[in-house]
């Protein structure tokens, strides 16, 4: 028989009184204590936040003044950079890029070789003066490195100077009437295309703007030096094997936009574990 529940009801109500008492306690100490961890831990993530980080997007317009072997075949062009970029801490930028060439200064003496006539004029096959558009088209691609120096303390402005490196490839485009001009035309294309590629090294300094809230703007300013080889095997402008080594150089100025994107160092999420 249990005799606390039918000899002793006071008992009950005493027991009842203390268990209802000692859950409500686990239960306020259980929460004081979620509680307590969970403000240490925001205090302890706050103390340690690190040096604001950015990935940037970016674009450009940029223009190019050639030198070197370049200068022959193309003065100038115009193109639009892309790149991708990680800028650590307000002090380095480290990217990649690419780079589409949209040249419309093609230097056309010599560009014919024997089949233009007195007048430096290249025929169509009608025997009237050919109306053909050449353009520059290629592109570049290759990695770049930065140290950034903000223009003061906490300033959104930054000088920005390094350089980079990567391969570029150009060739001359015709635009003409479908077979009006079939000295150029088809395979023959290939002969007179100036098609080269090879290595670069590039420097640059820029001034950049950054605001995670908009979309920022930057100026910049460049020198390339290239090292080129033609890809055709026979020239047949000059009547020569192909394959000649060209040296190349380039300087020029962009005006980019950037979209910043912030990432905020933290520490990484810890492990909890008995023994």
């Amino acid at each position: 028989m249990n005799v606390i529940s039918l000899t002793k009801p006071f008992q009950i109500r005493y027991f009842n009184s203390m268990s209802s008492l000692y859950l409500q306690t686990s239960r306020f100490s259980h929460k004081l204590f979620l509680l307590v961890l969970t403000f240490s831990s925001l205090q302890v993530y706050g103390q340690k936040l690190g040096a604001p980080k950015w990935f940037l997007l970016q674009s450009a317009i940029q223009y190019n003044i050639n030198g070197g072997d370049w200068k022959g075949r193309y003065p100038a062009f115009t193109s639009v950079p892309l790149s991708v970029e990680y800028f650590h801490r307000h002090k380095y930028v480290v990217g990649v890029n690419y780079n589409v060439y949209l040249g419309s200064q093609v230097e056309e003496n010599g560009l014919y070789g024997q089949m233009v006539n007195n007048n430096n004029q290249l025929l169509d096959q009608n025997g009237y003066p050919a109306v053909v558009r050449t353009y520059m088209r290629g592109f570049q691609s290759g990695v770049h490195a930065l140290k950034s120096f903000p223009f003061k303390a906490g300033s959104n402005w930054h000088l920005q100077m390094g350089g980079g490196l990567g391969y570029y490839r150009s060739h001359t485009k015709f635009v003409f009437d479908e077979d009006q001009v079939p000295q150029i035309d088809g395979n023959y294309t290939a002969g007179y295309d100036r098609l080269s590629a090879g290595w670069y090294l590039q420097e640059q300094i820029r001034i950049q703007y950054l605001n995670n809230d908009l979309v920022s703007l930057g100026i910049g300013f460049h020198t390339m030096q290239g090292s080129s080889q033609h890809l055709r095997a026979y020239d047949f402008a000059t009547q020569t094997p192909g394959f000649q080594k060209f040296t190349d150089f380039s300087y020029g100025a962009n005006a980019f936009i950037t979209i910043p994107i912030r990432v905020q160092e933290t520490l990484p999420e810890p492990d909890y574990y008995v023994e």
